[in-house]
């Protein structure tokens, strides 16, 4: 009987050293970076993934998705000139690499990119400006207001 309890510890000491052993390893881990250290960008990883059919609707998302990009970047990046603060400086930065991948699927399909301006607040869509305009004017009022746009 005693032999049948041991095994359910033995069990799990071997279950945690088989997760624990690994952490200090992973905690200093030096690895080569994204993509194995070449640098790769987004833009050439997405160019060379087989080209897709694509539905109109994800056409008209990639499309709109583009401009959803550009309006999130350019209000954090209004907000941080307005309040100083780093946060709003890195999720805009952010926001450029997701437009760069937007606009790399656009070329890949071909497709229109709405982004014709590239000023600060400036928008294809009308309700995109209206919802840049609500969101700056929102942020501008504290900076308590800009953390919760």
């Amino acid at each position: 009987m005693r032999n049948l309890q041991t095994i359910p510890a033995i069990a799990g000491i071997v279950l945690s050293c088989t997760i624990l052993l690994p952490l200090p390893h992973s905690a200093h881990a030096y690895g080569r970076g994204n993509n194995g250290g070449q640098q790769r960008g987004l833009s050439t990883t997405i160019a060379a993934l087989p080209l897709q059919d694509l539905s109109t609707e994800e056409e008209v998302g990639l499309v709109k998705m583009r401009e959803e990009e550009k309006l999130a970047r350019d209000v954090y990046q209004v907000l941080y000139q307005q309040w100083g603060h780093q946060v709003f400086a890195n999720i805009s930065q952010s926001e450029q690499r997701h437009m760069d991948a937007v606009k790399a699927l656009l070329d890949k399909y071909n497709l229109v990119d709405p982004v014709t301006d590239s000023r600060v607040g400036v928008f294809t869509a009308p309700e995109m400006q209206t919802l840049y305009d609500s969101l700056i004017t929102q942020g501008r009022n504290s900076l308590v207001a800009a953390f919760h746009v």
